[in-house]
């Protein structure tokens, strides 16, 4: 990570020559995965005797480098997959090094707060980057997901090598899915005549780690088959949108613009312990059918994981 890192020397040097000082307190960021959103906060005031507006300037301008720099850390450890996480994966490239750091100095402020203590300003800034172009402030190439260009993942070694190809050719009575209950609250109504708009895997209570490039699978005949990943998905689409949208609630999907209203919720059967999301014979064979005749949805990455 040193060429990541040495790429923000010169922007942190520029405000390295004025007075102030740092304070790291707290929480230095978190990743925001259901609004898709990375964030740092940052910290800074300003040394005794100054004017008390350049004073509150300098305080903004420090907090606003201390939170470029803890917004990097915590990019640093957002999951791409369930072995790699960002730090490990921009020193590959140089490319990918300069892009990153590029769309963490273009880093957005979300809110900015000073309190004057004993005379000096105290001020905390929290400054985000979108991790995909969705959003108000997130266009295409300004997010993380088009910084690290993912669609270099495909035929990732991790994905299993054999893809779900429908039911099997001896007939078998499909393994049915684990019974879910809709909440009353979720006004949710399934049209098998319509064209299917996306997929909701239903996590129901299994741990499942966030990360970018999730993998969906079932067993077929012994074999693990995977039904969706990063090699599903058009190449653009990953590296503007990724592949996935987290949810925490059913009720947090309407929300949700690229799942479509005519979505179907296929629940998980297990999480594997690499953190590989398993899914039913009958599950699969469900999003098989309706991705057929010209409806692939899954190309179009119109998939969400919830957690209810």
């Amino acid at each position: 990570m040193k060429r990541l890192t040495s790429c923000l020397i010169v922007f942190v040097l520029f405000f390295a020559l004025t007075p102030y000082s740092l304070s790291q307190v707290g929480e230095i960021g978190k990743i925001d995965w259901i609004n898709g959103n990375v964030i740092g906060y940052g910290f800074g005031t300003a040394q005794p005797g100054m004017n008390k507006s350049i004073a509150r300037i300098t305080s903004i301008r420090a907090a606003k480098v201390d939170a470029m720099r803890n917004l990097l850390e915590t990019v640093k450890g957002v999951s791409i997959d369930s072995y790699t996480k960002v730090e490990d994966f921009v020193v590959q490239s140089d490319a990918i090094s300069a892009r990153v750091s590029g769309i963490v100095k273009g880093a957005y402020v979300i809110d900015t707060k000073t309190d004057w203590e004993d005379g000096l300003p105290v001020t905390t800034v929290t400054m985000g980057i979108c991790m995909n172009s969705e959003g108000e402030k997130c266009t295409p190439g300004t997010s993380l997901v088009s910084a690290l260009d993912l669609s270099n993942f495909k035929n990732s070694f991790k994905i299993p090598r054999k893809d779900y190809s429908g039911p099997a050719d001896v007939p078998t009575p499909p393994e049915p899915e684990p019974v879910q209950t809709i909440p009353e609250n979720f006004d949710y109504k399934y049209d098998p005549i319509k064209p299917t708009s996306g997929v909701v895997f239903r996590l129901m209570g299994f741990y499942f780690k966030k990360v970018v490039l999730p993998v969906v699978a079932t067993k077929k005949n012994g074999d693990v088959e995977t039904v969706y990943s990063v090699n599903r998905v058009e190449p653009r689409i990953v590296r503007t949108y990724g592949i996935v949208r987290y949810t925490d609630k059913l009720n947090q999907i309407k929300k949700i613009d690229k799942v479509g209203d005519n979505f179907i919720i296929v629940p998980v059967k297990s999480v594997t312990e690499d953190n590989m999301i398993v899914i039913a014979s009958e599950g699969a064979r469900k999003v098989y059918e309706t991705t057929r005749h010209g409806n692939d949805y899954l190309n179009k990455a119109n998939v969400v994981i919830c957690y209810e």
